[in-house]
């Protein structure tokens, strides 16, 4: 058996029988916005075949996604180390800008991308990828069968005529640290059909605790949307319908979050500050539960109809919080300010509904 040196992650076989087997260790580096495929997928090489600003052998983001999954293997890394000579980087705001001009390859492989490592990241992801000219239908980062475990870390990604990012029958995927909807001043309205769409995915994680986890979701038609069974999603500490300080109006055009076709256990907030959400700004109901079998819901101490700091208000335009077609959903703790309706339940047995403020701030 032979190996190859990819970065971090065993793939293909490695039995006496086996050709080769590629090794993965750190990861791959992403070294140009261009947007050429990789020359030969599974070779153990992120290599277009071209050269990058910098007269180095160029890794596209494409490529990388297409070595990944070509090699079979699983567990790698995509890290970013744009140089400033590379004509898609720009400043005010700093942003090195992808412009695929057809839907990146399907992620087919556990993997992380992670847009933190380009070295001019502060609070706001700067590697951005724009969809405006992929075509209709198209998505910017696909999770497919097969890609379960994967982490999709501090990128904008706005303009795509379908979703920032689908999850599709992917188990255990986390969405950290990233713009969706907003260009890289998260601020400037460029949004896509959706947000984050999960379909037949369990355990998917959106956000986190810390202000690095925050995901901004804005100015799509839905934020975050779990469908058909899409079981056990965690939803924390994000920014949905506003700008990424928690205080401007950047509102999805339909529903922040909206929870449908029996994805039960969907967790929303919690019971820490670090985990509320602030779900305001969206042009029908800020969180909607409902269609299917839907059960065990909890939607807990969010900022709804308000901006982060609990006081401004950010109206949704239909209700804070709509729940039907369900049962034992609990709405706890959250602060629920300016909207059509402050909580609405239709068809729903044993709805636990304790501790909420309505129409007031936190105290």
């Amino acid at each position: 058996t032979t190996t190859e040196d990819l970065g971090g992650a065993t793939f293909g076989a490695t039995s006496e029988f086996s050709a080769v087997a590629v090794v993965i260790s750190p990861g791959l580096t992403v070294n140009s916005t261009g947007d050429a495929a990789d020359a030969s997928p599974g070779d153990g090489n992120c290599d277009t075949g071209g050269t990058n600003s910098e007269g180095d052998p160029e890794c596209t983001l494409r490529a990388a996604i297409g070595e990944i999954n070509g090699a079979g293997g699983d567990g790698a890394t995509i890290d970013f180390a744009i140089p400033t000579s590379d004509p898609g980087y720009a400043t005010g705001p700093t942003a090195f800008t992808l412009t695929p001009v057809t839907p990146y390859p399907t992620i087919a492989q556990r993997l992380t991308i992670d847009g933190a490592t380009q070295s001019q990241h502060t609070t706001l992801p700067v590697i951005v990828i724009d969809g405006s000219g992929a075509g209709a239908s198209a998505d910017g980062i696909r999770l497919g069968p097969g890609s379960g475990g994967s982490i999709i870390n501090a990128l904008t990604i706005h303009s795509f005529d379908q979703t920032a990012i689908e999850v599709d029958t992917s188990d255990d995927v986390t969405v950290t640290g990233s713009v969706l909807g907003l260009h890289a001043d998260g601020d400037t309205e460029l949004g896509n059909r959706y947000g984050i769409y999960a379909d037949t995915s369990v355990g998917l994680t959106v956000g986190g605790t810390t202000a690095a986890e925050r995901n901004t979701i804005a100015a799509n038609d839905w934020g975050i949307a779990l469908y058909n069974d899409s079981t056990d999603a965690v939803i924390t500490g994000n920014h949905i319908g506003t700008d990424a300080t928690g205080l401007l109006d950047r509102g999805n055009r339909f529903d922040g979050v909206f929870v449908v076709n029996s994805s039960s256990r969907a967790r929303v907030g919690g019971s820490t500050a670090a985990e509320a959400n602030v779900v305001a700004g969206n042009g029908s109901d800020g969180i909607y539960v409902g269609s299917g079998s839907m059960a065990d819901v909890v939607i807990e101490g969010n900022l709804v109809g308000v901006g982060v700091d609990g006081t401004t208000a950010i109206a949704n335009d239909s209700a804070g919080i709509n729940v039907g077609w369900g049962q034992t959903t609990s709405i706890v703790d959250n602060v629920i300010g300016p909207a059509g309706d402050g909580i609405v339940l239709a068809n729903h047995d044993d709805a636990v509904i304790t501790g909420n403020h309505i129409g007031t701030d936190p105290t």
